[in-house]
């Protein structure tokens, strides 16, 4: 888990809060949020390649609790991910493979 030091803390025993599959993926990969999101939260997925750009964002509203990302159209290589939730997240790798 990567840890920076801001006002945002990360979210400790992420495993717990936030499971991804599959890893490695090719084309959908989708986020199981194990709560459920306040409203006035909600939840921020962002996706990043390997020099950091921001490849993918998505936002969440309190129903959901499975969110998809398309993958598709990316490169094969490594990529991360991170899960916002108030000012908690989590922050993880992920592969993603043609």
């Amino acid at each position: 888990m990567n840890i920076v030091k801001s006002k945002i803390e990360p979210i400790l025993a992420m495993n717990n809060f936030v499971r991804i599959y599959p890893n490695p993926v090719a084309n959908m990969l989708y986020f199981y949020l194990n709560f459920k999101p306040s409203l006035s939260d909600g939840v921020t997925v962002e996706l990043f390649d390997s020099t950091g750009k921001v490849v993918r964002y998505l936002t969440s509203n309190a129903a959901d609790d499975l969110l998809e990302i398309q993958c598709s159209d990316l490169l094969s290589g490594t990529y991360f991910y991170r899960v916002y939730h108030g000012e908690q997240y989590v922050s993880e790798k992920v592969m993603i493979v043609k």
